[in-house]
């Protein structure tokens, strides 16, 4: 049987519905996203082939992999979220840190997080103001928490009333990488209660995985290039200070360090001001000498 082009009553009902009340957030448009959603959801790959999945996320492991810098790579990752696990309309990456000898953790400062809808921050605050959530106690120890349904989540209910006032019907939460007493986080979410089904979860602890990796590679390259500048200026600063002082370089290192330590002002900067103006920021004696 030969296949019939859509009726207009079809193509209606794959039309998204109309946002309700509490719904503050709308999904931005990514690039590279297709025009029209699909039949299974509003977002995401949807039901495919194993094959077709790793090809997915090959694709989406290389886009992040480019990403020139940390920044840039948080909001890919929250991004290509939306276009990667079924039933997602917007994402965000959390970081959490642990209360001096408590279990609980606290969301810090929102500065820190990337997010793909404005909603997120209301998210964030909901966890601070219920003192419990998923980003708070539960990734820490499970790689994938799933909130089918808010308006029946029994293990963290004072956040579920609060999520569900701001319109999130459901959540995805996936650990992403743990830094001593600091748990990242990416969240998934949707407006309506059972968007995210038994399929998103190992997709996305999948796509988790990809963007951890993307994340330390991005935070390991920018902290290499720094260190390298840093080497840069202070060589600059120490032949400086043995050009005009006619000092070793044991003695203008020396210099440099006790500035930095007078000063409480780190050995870069001292550094960078001696390379600009071609002296000290302030009255640093010889190692061993006295002022």
């Amino acid at each position: 049987m030969t296949g019939t082009a859509p009726t207009d009553a079809a193509s209606e009902r794959r039309e998204p519905s109309a946002p309700a009340a509490t719904w503050r957030f709308s999904r931005p448009p990514h690039p590279q996203a297709a025009t029209e959603a699909p039949p299974d959801g509003p977002s995401g790959l949807g039901p495919q082939s194993p094959v077709a999945l790793a090809t997915t996320l090959a694709a989406h492991a290389g886009m992040l992999a480019h990403q020139p810098s940390v920044r840039d790579t948080l909001r890919e990752v929250v991004q290509l979220a939306t276009d990667t696990v079924p039933g997602v309309e917007h994402a965000g990456i959390t970081v959490a840190q642990r209360k001096p000898h408590k279990r609980t953790r606290r969301v810090v400062s929102p500065a820190s997080t990337a997010a793909s809808g404005s909603a997120f921050e209301a998210l964030c605050a909901a966890h601070l103001s219920a003192g419990q959530g998923p980003c708070l106690e539960a990734c820490g120890a499970e790689p994938v928490v799933l909130i089918k349904d808010m308006s029946h989540e029994p293990r963290w209910p004072r956040f579920a009333l609060r999520a569900g006032r701001i319109g999130v019907g459901s959540m995805l939460v996936c650990h992403l990488a743990t830094r001593g007493d600091r748990v990242e986080t990416l969240t998934l979410y949707a407006r309506d209660t059972d968007a995210l089904g038994e399929d998103a979860a190992p997709i996305a602890a999948l796509y988790a995985a990809h963007a951890a990796l993307a994340l330390w590679s991005a935070s390991r390259i920018e902290s290499l290039a720094g260190a390298v500048e840093t080497r840069q200026v202070i060589g600059e600063a120490v032949g400086v200070l043995m050009a005009t002082r006619h000092l070793t370089d044991v003695q203008a290192i020396g210099l440099i360090t006790a500035a930095s330590q007078q000063s409480n002002v780190p050995v870069r900067d001292i550094a960078g001001y001696v390379t600009r103006t071609g002296t000290l920021p302030g009255p640093a004696p010889l190692p061993g000498q006295r002022r």
